[in-house]
């Protein structure tokens, strides 16, 4: 899974000075941080535990409270209580690109100053606050640590910070990669590097930070227009906590596809997930009608969640298709064009390194398939999908499927994303 289980500190005489050991669970995330700590001129080891992580759907804080191991400085075991300590559980706040802006602490701070001493209002413990460039570099003079505080591990897009190598924030660990803000840069070379040859593979977010977020190194984030946040879908993804209905019903459609499909849809689903070039964004449309739900020359889908169609073909006696079936398709068109417009990056690029006729004729033919495809007079788009991935997941998913695509009888309004039932009140 690529994520770090130990980080070994050395001096510049190549002298052990301090080792961290990282507990994971079974999804990588950290759950507890133990710190090994050497003086070689007191010639004395300390072995704690240093950090234990509080969790809701994501990382949400961290339990500074140090808990001495035996064999170490606690050599003989006499904890009869435990003392919890007001101050030392801190929690992060972070934007939509997960940059940890503040870190506060569980101590409330009062106000007594009104009210002859009676308290008015509390104010926030406030133990570290940081802006960022776009990407990464910590803003002089718009950061800020409480002095004797600890130090928070996780800053920009919430990954971890190396500051033994090149100093406060200025190396990260995503994973599979380190990151230097200062350049922009990664320091090797991506991982998936042969799914994007129009892309250096050094590059970050594909040179658009406030767009895109790169989770753990290799995959990339979509942006959710009606929140001004970045949704990461990945197969088999829970829905974010506080989502609205909409959100909760596209990533139900999107895992329920994913799962049952047949392999068509998870080939689709697979390439516009991990297409650092190129973003899908799924938006609400509340009305009912042919062409509701549709792929955009602004790489965007509108999707009714309870709009399902009656077609011409049956399969085991049904001849309804779930609006999920619906979305694959329009997921489909997406991922035509994603093709499209990766195949005249590629002859742009190679017309750039050489100015021949045959690379000018590359370019000229690419164009004119992406301009195909949006004209589309005779169909063959949108039959190239009804009879290839919607009749795939159809049989799979034992659902109505066309011949052709205006073979289509009418309109209902289904009970759920990816079911072929009526609607009924419930």
């Amino acid at each position: 899974m690529e994520n770090r289980i130990a980080k070994h500190v050395y001096s510049s005489n190549d002298i052990l000075e301090k080792s961290t050991f990282y507990v994971l669970d079974a999804q990588g995330n950290t759950i507890s941080v133990y710190d090994r700590k050497i003086d070689s001129t007191a010639q004395t080891i300390t072995y704690e535990q240093s950090e234990k992580y509080i969790y809701g759907s994501s990382r949400l804080g961290v339990l500074n409270t140090k808990v001495p191991l035996l064999g170490s400085q606690n050599d003989t075991y006499s904890q009869e209580r435990w003392t919890n300590t007001i101050g030392e559980k801190t929690y992060e706040i972070s934007n939509h690109l997960g940059n940890v802006l503040s870190v506060i602490s569980d101590k409330p701070i009062p106000d007594n100053l009104s009210n002859g001493g009676t308290v008015a209002y509390y104010l926030a413990d406030i133990r570290q606050s940081s802006d960022y460039s776009p990407f990464g570099v910590t803003l002089k003079g718009r950061d800020f640590g409480l002095v004797g505080a600890e130090d928070n591990r996780y800053g920009f897009n919430s990954m971890e910070k190396d500051d033994e190598l090149k100093g406060t924030g200025n190396s990260y660990d995503f994973g599979a990669r380190m990151y230097d803000p200062r350049l922009g840069r990664w320091l090797a070379v991506d991982p998936l590097v042969a799914k994007y040859p129009a892309l250096s593979p050094y590059s970050y977010c594909a040179n658009n930070p406030i767009l895109f977020i790169d989770p753990d190194g290799k995959d990339i984030a979509i942006k959710d227009p009606a929140t001004g946040k970045l949704s990461i879908f990945k197969p088999g993804d829970k829905v974010p906590d506080g989502a609205s209905k909409f959100v909760s019903d596209a990533y139900e459609s999107l895992n329920y596809l994913n799962s049952n499909a047949g392999k068509s849809a998870v080939n689709i689903i697979d390439n516009l997930v991990s297409d650092k070039g190129y973003i899908v964004t799924i938006t609400e449309e509340k009305g009912f009608g042919s062409g509701k739900t549709a792929y955009a020359a602004d790489q965007s889908i509108k999707y009714n969640p309870y709009e399902g169609l009656i077609v011409g073909q049956s399969n085991d006696g049904n001849d309804k298709q779930s609006p999920s079936l619906g979305l694959l398709h329009e997921l489909d068109h997406a991922n035509q064009h994603r093709t499209l417009n990766n195949i005249l990056s590629e002859a742009k690029a190679k017309l750039k390194e050489a100015n021949t006729k045959e690379n000018k004729a590359a370019v000229k033919v690419a164009k004119a398939a992406i301009t195909e495809f949006w004209l589309d007079e005779k169909d063959v788009e949108e039959n190239r999908v009804t009879q290839g991935s919607e009749q795939d997941a159809a049989k799979s998913l034992k659902q109505g499927f066309r011949k052709i695509y205006d073979d289509v009888k009418g309109i209902f309004k289904t009970d759920g994303p990816n079911s072929t039932k009526n609607w009924c009140s419930r």
